[in-house]
């Protein structure tokens, strides 16, 4: 049994899921547009959507053992509730780690999505092997 975990990045246009393994290699991937009605429950479906894509371009012995989510808000680590998203309003004060456990019955990960770029860069990026890194995003 090969374990992988589905890395979903939430943006305001896009809702884009990975299969990764344990290496780091992206085994599938799927996206969709980031359902702007319905809610949560949206949301949930969606994710459910491409987790089915991309658990259809896996080997019988790959198992999803869990999920891991980079969204852009402010996420009580207590709660894990979504909390000021600019770009998608209607899913403030969502409960996305609750939501996603009950669904898919996997340990779930939620994050702010600069936290998980900067943590992505330090497992298999520019700061890897770095002990101390800061990151720093230009928009052009």
């Amino acid at each position: 049994m090969n374990k992988i975990v589905l890395a979903v990045d939430l943006g305001g246009t896009n809702l884009r899921m990975a299969a990764v393994n344990g290496e780091g290699a992206i085994l599938s991937h799927a996206r969709t547009p980031t359902p702007r009605d319905g809610g949560p429950s949206a949301l949930i479906d969606a994710l459910e959507a491409l987790a089915r894509e991309c658990r259809a371009a896996l080997a019988a012995d790959q198992v999803i053992a869990a999920i891991g989510v980079g969204a852009p808000a402010n996420i009580s680590p207590r709660h894990s509730v979504l909390k000021n998203l600019p770009n998608l309003p209607q899913l403030e004060g969502m409960d996305l780690k609750g939501g996603l456990t009950e669904r898919f019955h996997v340990p779930v990960t939620l994050e702010n999505d600069a936290t998980a770029a900067a943590m992505g860069e330090n497992w298999l990026g520019a700061s890897r092997e770095v002990k101390d890194s800061i990151m720093v995003q230009t928009m052009t």
